[in-house]
């Protein structure tokens, strides 16, 4: 990474370089999001494990015999981890928001077209298009669909928009990211009194027989 191009304006970062030195770019690698799941499911295995051998030692330390070969407990440790995913979720959206703010940069879009996707009850849930030209040497124009809370954007609206420089088509939000972020702050605190019960339950249920 250390001959890294700028995508912006193509000087080369020096080994030393956090900035680049003609356009002020943060040097930094795409956001992965693959990279992001793969460490988040498995810091879920980990508090699942961790659930499981705390709850074995509980049982063992009031004089039961370990239960950890029955269905029952089992399915209570597959319950929880389901219950892991959804503060899980929050906190990627959390993650990404922050990452484009302080690595990404703002472009000026416009609002293409519409989408609908199927939502629960057999209705459907309209999706802004936005479509920007990243301020890249190497451009092309990408497109990313908003999410929005309450009502879709108006066709040819124009809008901000947050986009990684090194995978623009790839992670951008529209807007700023300041609202969403406290909303999914705020939602992912929430979801995230799930696991805990989640948690007290599996350590203080008592012991499944064979």
């Amino acid at each position: 990474m250390e001959q890294l191009p700028c995508p912006r304006c193509q000087e080369l970062f020096e080994r030393s370089d956090r900035f680049c030195k003609k356009c002020g770019l943060r040097k930094s690698k795409p956001f992965s999001q693959k990279q992001w799941w793969s460490v988040g499911l498995l810091t879920n295995l980990l508090i699942v494990l961790l659930c499981v051998v705390l709850r074995e030692k509980i049982i063992t330390s009031e004089g039961y015999q370990p239960d950890i070969t029955t269905g029952v407990t089992w399915l209570m440790f597959g319950i929880l981890g389901l219950f892991l995913l959804i503060p899980t979720f929050f906190l990627y959206q959390i993650s990404r928001i922050l990452w484009l703010r302080m690595r990404g940069l703002v472009g000026s879009g416009e609002v293409v077209a519409h989408r609908e996707y199927a939502a629960p009850k057999g209705r459907t849930r309209e999706v802004s298009v936005v479509e920007f030209t990243p301020d890249l040497a190497q451009s092309s124009v990408c497109q990313v669909e908003d999410w929005a809370w309450v009502t879709s954007l108006s066709l040819h609206e124009k809008v901000k928009v947050l986009y990684d420089p090194y995978n623009p088509g790839g992670c951008a939000w529209v807007g700023s990211g300041l609202i969403d972020l406290m909303l999914f702050g705020f939602f992912g605190l929430v979801f995230s009194s799930l696991p805990v019960i989640g948690i007290v339950l599996v350590l203080r249920a008592p012991p499944m027989s064979v």
